[in-house]
């Protein structure tokens, strides 16, 4: 892959220079997003306010991340809650209640599976109820950051 400066959609948050101009014009991440998406959020609300957003390949960092970890306790359900959040935000009901349903779909799937290894005796009960506990926290919206 060629890494060429050039205008992006969004560059990762963990990596993020902001003009102090564009901070003041902008505004902040969204508090409404704990994790995930937050960046992709405020670099759409930038380009809306006439701010280029650049990727430069000048610097680079090594993110490690995993800094957040002790603060949720479904990772996956925190990455699925910001997205809907996401697409509720910056494109439309319809495609957040699409997202909302295939994401609920697939967890239903994900539970159902981890259910009948269980039964089958290659899974534990551990696994399905936390299958089970993702997808009635997504499904019924519950608020939180913990995930779970």
């Amino acid at each position: 892959m060629l890494y060429t400066e050039r205008d992006v959609d969004w560059v990762c948050g963990s990596f993020l220079l902001i003009r102090r101009a564009c901070l003041e014009q902008v505004g902040p991440l969204d508090e409404r997003f704990f994790a995930y998406d937050e960046d992709i959020d405020w670099c759409s609300r930038a380009r809306e306010a006439g701010w280029k957003v650049r990727f430069w390949p000048g610097a680079a960092l090594i993110h490690l991340g995993g800094g957040v970890r002790p603060f949720m306790r479904d990772k996956t359900f925190v990455h699925f809650r910001s997205r809907l959040t996401y697409l509720r935000k910056q494109h439309s009901m319809l495609s957040a209640a699409t997202y909302y349903v295939a994401i609920s779909a697939a967890l239903g799937v994900a539970t159902l599976s981890q259910a009948a290894r269980f039964v089958s005796g290659r899974g534990s009960g551990s696994d399905v109820r936390i299958r089970l506990d993702r997808l009635v926290n997504f499904a019924t919206l519950r608020p939180g950051r913990l995930g779970g």
